[in-house]
């Protein structure tokens, strides 16, 4: 029974500092507000995974997908995101 509780407060512990985290995506994309940034540029800029990049998007309520007419294309959805503060 011990260990199980262990075990648990581990898995507490790990949650709440995944949620301490800092969001890199998000940062980057304050920085710069107002542009529409792709997965690949934030990819080469950034230097971590495209994988972790969509993780961290999905994670954070500021980021938003952009239209994908709003940069020229007539695709259905686009990995291109921008900044939206909200309160």
């Amino acid at each position: 029974m011990n260990k199980f509780k262990d075990i648990s407060l581990l898995c507490n512990i790990l949650m709440l500092m995944s949620s301490l985290q800092e969001n890199v995506v998000e940062n980057y994309l304050k920085e710069n507000i107002g542009k529409n940034l792709s997965l690949r540029k934030l990819h080469k800029d950034l230097k971590i995974s495209r994988r972790k990049i969509i993780l961290l998007v999905n994670k954070s309520k500021n980021i938003s997908n952009v239209k994908p007419l709003d940069v020229g294309s007539n695709a259905y959805f686009l990995h291109v995101y921008t900044y939206n503060k909200t309160n």
